[in-house]
């Protein structure tokens, strides 16, 4: 293989090889740059079963995006080879740095805290490794962990010997999975394993890593199953002043047999190192310079300010300030920001400040209160450590109320500062910068944020609130951006006149840019404006990739550019945006939908009904998320709880469901048991009446579901020829609906004047 070409890849060196094949260093010609490239065995490369499985679970590793986790850049495939391309990382296995006696506590937290930090992380996205041992985990010159194969182990083959140190992690049923000397007791019997099954194994590496040695050893993997399924591993080194003893309950708690018996999450487990790591450094035993000590504080929430003045219109300027917080902190790069939905999730519950971190998964949370008297604001605030609720800092602030915006950017320096976050000189300005020096202004805004997508009449009044705003202070960028927003969310949902809505939608957004050429919102409306109307697709995902770069932390920016990857049949790169979207606001239905709608496009219903139950726990009464529910039920072939959730959506749209809805609804009956109620409900969708128009595309779904092709085509020219926004989606319809006639060369020709293909 060396010298080989894949490719844009130039193979240099071997550098490993394993059950999933071997490991190359290579040059790739198209960005400059080396990365490793690891070759699949033809086993994989050659059954399409497991190909699928593979891609899907590739991708899925893929949008992991963690310090801590060797990152997976692309899969892909050149002359029948099938590889994956990943990050390059200069280091040794972890189990070429195990010494003889194990490594010093001392040593051996930090990297402990990484490895399971990135555990976590995989976990809370529903990625169990299976294959954790020492040989999957890079240690780098710095002493940085990396662990290898997210996602990847359930995938190889099925051992050929008995050999104690085989790889197995074949999915048959039946068939133990992972690596012998690190298997769970589950993993060994063959059975269906959880995340705590990557829990024991975590166990068995960190008892090698304090020992020097296995803790289930044997010279056949049938004497080494055994010993996993029956017998405990010999002790640990008692030595309380160096924390050992704390470590070795760690580890026990981790190798129980049991798994109820074990750690439940590895977000527990690391709470408890992290622990064990304070301990043992105020016991004067500090970590080595060279191993990554994991103390800085990486991810925060700000929840809505408590309004202790009577007068409700306060309450803007509460929420707005910690809505302006989020914004702004949003754009700093190495500070995961809790996006608003999720933060305001606790708004006026006077929740403990630890509970809030450790629901939305933060290392701290700020609060505070806000009175507002005679012309004056006195913000008082707190940031807590939820590791041990610290407080990190604690002020309070009683200044004119011209000073709102001083506060906010007071506060924001000492957000920073208290996290010991190290800015750039742009990121230091990004702090500072101001949208506003109106505080009515700015709660005029955001009164109309609040009734942007609504009843006609509450979206009405947000174009009169962000009017207002715009009165006060015609300079104000933002305003402008979400005016904008507003008209082509109006347009989109037939509100408001096409050509008027985007004749202003666009003077907005070319006004916000013109007065803010970083403003994050206005590039988001533009890759709006650029598809949904324009058909103009680079400009669109330019403006959507240029949005996330000014604000990375932004969940609204992700979902509105997995929105976009999805319309263009992109529907993996589309869930690794609505994965980072969803762990930037965890508590919101809409980015746990997004998730859930990425799955379902690709294929993956069952993936996509776990998800879409997450977004109905969260938001019981949300009727798209059963009608989703659905219609991942009715692909999946379940038609009992297909119909039953379509059923459950008629319910909750109480009579008054869109007529993009009934069409979903209409498809799961059709499919699943009430073919004649699903003919009924598209008929009277294919009949509507002059006071309730429906769009020609959907027109052209129902025809293709009742097996109409040429009507199908006559719908969807339609459509063309209106430039219906729902054209959009024209190229994801094969994804979602088998009937439709994708090879018909008439929808080759629609996509081909849509310049999607």
């Amino acid at each position: 293989m060396i010298g080989r070409t894949l490719g844009s890849f130039t193979i240099l060196a071997k550098i490993g090889e394993g059950g999933m094949g071997e490991v190359y260093r290579a040059r790739d010609a198209r960005l400059d740059r080396e990365v490793a490239l690891k070759v699949l065995p033809p086993d994989v490369a050659g059954d399409a079963g497991r190909r699928r499985r593979f891609e899907r679970e590739a991708r899925a590793a893929a949008a992991l995006n963690h310090p801590h986790i060797v990152t997976i850049h692309s899969v892909e495939e050149e002359d029948g080879t099938m590889f994956l391309t990943m990050e390059l990382v200069a280091g040794q296995p972890l189990s070429d740095r195990i010494p003889a006696g194990g490594i010093p506590t001392v040593e051996l937290l930090p990297l402990a805290i990484g490895m399971v930090d990135a555990v976590a992380a995989a976990h809370e996205r529903g990625i169990i490794h299976r294959d954790l041992k020492p040989g999957n985990i890079l240690v780098d010159g710095g002493g940085q962990i990396k662990v290898l194969d997210f996602g990847l182990a359930r995938m190889t083959a099925p051992p050929s010997d008995g050999a104690a140190d085989v790889t197995n992690t074949a999915t048959e049923a039946g068939i133990a999975m992972g690596t012998y000397p690190y298997m769970s007791p589950e993993q060994a019997l063959g059975r269906t394993v959880d995340a705590r099954s990557d829990l024991f194994s975590l166990g068995a590496v960190l008892y090698e890593m304090a020992t020097g040695r296995r803790p289930f050893r044997g010279s056949t993997a049938v004497e080494v199953v055994g010993k996993i399924l029956h017998q405990a591993p010999d002790p640990v080194a008692s030595d309380e002043s160096s924390g050992r003893d704390s470590l070795a309950r760690v580890i026990w708690k981790c190798l129980e047999k049991d798994v109820d018996r074990r750690y439940q999450t590895a977000r527990d487990l690391l709470a408890d190192l992290r622990n064990l790591a304070r301990d043992v450094e105020e016991r004067g035993a500090a970590p080595a310079p060279s191993a990554p000590t994991d103390a800085r504080i990486d991810s925060i929430a700000i929840v809505p300010f408590e309004n202790e003045t009577a007068d409700p219109e306060a309450e803007f300027l509460c929420d707005g300030l910690a809505e302006s917080l989020i914004n702004t902190l949003s754009q700093l790069p190495r500070l995961r920001v809790i996006s608003r939905t999720s933060s305001f999730a606790f708004k006026g519950k006077q929740s403990d400040p630890r509970r809030v971190g450790q629901d939305l998964r933060v290392g701290a949370v700020l609060v505070g209160r806000m009175t507002q008297r005679q012309g004056r604001l006195v913000v008082s605030a707190e940031l807590v450590d939820v590791r041990d609720s610290r407080q990190l800092w604690g002020g309070r602030f009683n200044r004119p109320l011209t000073d709102y915006f001083d506060i906010e950017a007071d506060l924001a320096e000492v957000i920073s500062g208290k996290l010991a976050l190290t800015l750039s000189p742009e990121e230091q300005s990004k702090l500072k910068r101001r949208h506003t020096d109106d505080p009515q202004a700015y709660q005029l805004y955001l009164m109309g944020r609040q009734f942007m997508v609504g009843t006609p009449d509450q979206m009405a009044r947000s174009l009169r609130y962000f009017r207002e705003a715009l009165e006060r202070e015609p300079d104000y960028a933002l305003a402008h951006a979400a005016l904008a927003e507003a008209y082509v969310i109006q347009v989109v949902h037939g509100v408001h006149s096409r050509e008027e809505g985007l004749r202003v939608a666009r003077a907005a957004m070319a006004r916000a840019l013109e007065l803010d050429p970083h403003l994050a919102e206005a590039y988001t409306v533009q890759g709006m404006i650029a598809a949904t109307f324009d058909w103009d697709w680079a400009t669109a995902e330019a403006a959507h990739r240029r949005a996330i770069a000014l604000s990375p932390g932004s969940s609204v920016a992700r979902l509105e550019f997995a929105d976009f990857l999805c319309a263009t049949d992109r529907a993996e790169e589309a869930l690794a945006e609505g994965l980072e979207a969803q762990r930037l606001d965890p508590l919101s239905a809409g980015t746990t939908h997004w998730v859930a709608f990425c799955l379902l496009c690709m294929g993956d219903y069952d993936g996509a009904i776990r998800e879409f139950k997450k977004a109905l726990a969260l938001y019981p009464h949300w009727v798209w998320g059963w009608i989703k529910m659905s219609f991942a039920h009715t692909r999946k072939g379940a038609h009992a709880e297909g119909l039953e959730a379509a059923n459950r959506a008629e319910v909750e749209s109480g009579g008054k469901a869109s007529p993009l809805a009934k069409s979903w609804i209409a498809y799961a009956c059709f499919h699943c048991g009430d073919p004649e109620k699903g003919r009924a409900m598209y008929a009277d969708l294919l009949t509507p009446g002059a006071e309730d128009p429906v769009d020609s595309l959907i027109m052209g779904v129902a025809h293709a579901v009742l097996g109409d092709a040429d009507a199908s085509f006559a719908s969807l020219e339609r459509a063309f020829e209106e430039r219906s926004p729902s054209l959009y989606f024209l190229k994801l319809l094969p994804r979602l609906y088998p009937e439709f006639p994708a090879s018909d060369p008439r929808f080759a020709s629609l996509l081909r004047r849509m310049h999607l293909i």
